[in-house]
This record gives C-alpha cells, sequence and structure tokens, in this order.
C-alpha cells in the first residue's frame, strides 16, 4: 500500500465509478421494464392502459440503452403500433438497433389506435417520410417532446396518454 511523505497508508480505492452505477442501472431498469411488460391484467380499458405503459417502459428502456451504447434512437409511430429505430451514420440510415435486446417493433391490439403530438403538433403518419423516426432518443438523454394518445375505435371508452418532454421525463395519464 502506498505510504504519503509522513509514513501514513493511503487507500486509493474510493468506490464506484459513474460508468459502473450507470450500467447497474440500466441494466435493473432493463429487467424491471421485462417484469412490468409480462404482467397479464384485465378489466375494462385495461388494454389501453397497458399500451400506454408498454410504450412509456420501453421508450425509458432504449433511451437507457441509447445513452449507454452511445447512439441516436428514435420511434417510428403509425396509427397501429409503433417501430424502434438506431441512426447508423456510415449509411445515414435509420434502421432496427443492432445491439439492442428490447422488443423493436409493438403493433397495437385490434380496434385500438394511437395519436401523436410532437412539440404540440399533431403527427399526420401518411404524410411523414417511411422510416423517418416521429420521436428522437439522443445518446445525450435528450427526446422529442411528445404526447401519445391510445383510444379504442369506438371511443366509448377513457382512452390513455403518455406525455414526454425534453429531458426524457415521463409521465402515463388516464383521459375522458
Amino acid at each position: 500500500m502506498p505510504k504519503s511523505a509522513t509514513g501514513i497508508s493511503i487507500n486509493k480505492s474510493a468506490g464506484f465509478t459513474l460508468l459502473e452505477v450507470m450500467v447497474t442501472l440500466v441494466l435493473i431498469a432493463i429487467i424491471a421494464g421485462f417484469a412490468v411488460l409480462s404482467i397479464p391484467g384485465g378489466g375494462d380499458g385495461q388494454p389501453l392502459s397497458e399500451e400506454a405503459e408498454r410504450l412509456l417502459t420501453l421508450v425509458e428502456l432504449n433511451r437507457g440503452e441509447a445513452v449507454m451504447l452511445g447512439e441516436q434512437r428514435g420511434v417510428v409511430f403509425s396509427e397501429t403500433g409503433y417501430q424502434f429505430v438506431s441512426y447508423d451514420p456510415d449509411s445515414r440510415q435509420w434502421t432496427p438497433p443492432r445491439q439492442s435486446s428490447l422488443r423493436q417493433s409493438q403493433d397495437l391490439p385490434r380496434g385500438m389506435r394511437l395519436r401523436l403530438w410532437t412539440e404540440g403538433r399533431p403527427v399526420e403518419f401518411d404524410k411523414t417520410p417511411a422510416g423517418r423516426p416521429h420521436l428522437l432518443l439522443l445518446s445525450s438523454g435528450e427526446t422529442t417532446d411528445f404526447t401519445a394518445l391510445f383510444r379504442l375505435e369506438d371511443s366509448r371508452h377513457k382512452g390513455y396518454r403518455v406525455i414526454g418532454d425534453l429531458t426524457g421525463q415521463m409521465v402515463m395519464e388516464a383521459v375522458p
């Protein structure tokens, strides 16, 4: 053990590095996310809340992977589902993530529809270039400001929305 000029022993192991703590937290979040996604539910309106919770969890997990791996990710939405993509700087294309252990695409159950707003404006899915993400999940941890609304086609049931801000903070709430 090294000694100082006064002959006192110096201990150089001070704890965990920030990277070690971040990797541990991301792994815990991934495991917790899989646990949440595998819990069955029931009841009226339950599929809506499950899909909103699934989106929230998958966005959080993909955001964590983007930060940990230092890559840019995105989410391509449609009225009936969504897909996670990763930016490949070599080809300058958005493609499915190569290193992801997470579900890369999600189709909504029959009769359920999704509406999306980014930066306060409604998104028209049919006017978005194919494969271009509506929501960005940057390696810095920032995300596109968005609101995703899940409703059944008959609209008699309440809906659920997921709201995310630029810092990556997200909430889920029921709407009448």
